[in-house]
């Protein structure tokens, strides 16, 4: 299992989440070569992330997705390759349903089109 997911929002459940999630993931890190890697995955509400945002981003509104990484590994380029992990819990991701259901209808996309994304933006392991 590349993905634990902790569930706050049993409407992440209904969506499949984990499947999509480890789907994602797995397709990511095996496009960078990395193999035998976790991430810890919140699925909450915007209630939840919005005090998350507070908490580490003086931020009081929910947003779709926040990440914090165990280990600094930035591209030295904006669009380039993350540096290679050197500890392979690469660090933790919480994604709020509401937002990203938000939108997704926004888009005209089914949530099941939108949430994976949110693993694929995190190319940089959660920079």
């Amino acid at each position: 299992m590349i993905v634990d997911v902790v569930y706050e929002d049993d409407r992440w459940v209904a969506l499949g989440l984990e499947a999509l999630a480890e789907t994602a993931c797995a397709a990511t890190l095996a496009k960078l070569g990395i193999a035998g890697a976790e991430i810890a995955l919140l699925a909450c509400d915007d209630d939840r992330i919005a005090a998350l945002n507070t908490e580490f981003r003086d931020k009081p509104t929910p947003t779709n997705v926040l990440s914090w990484p165990s280990e600094e590994r930035g591209a030295d380029q904006p669009g380039g390759d993350p540096y290679p992990p050197e500890d392979m819990e690469l660090g933790d991701i919480a994604i709020a349903y509401d937002t990203c259901a938000g939108e997704a209808a926004e888009a005209g996309k089914p949530m099941v089109d939108k949430s994976p994304g949110a693993c694929r933006r995190r190319r940089g392991y959660f920079s």
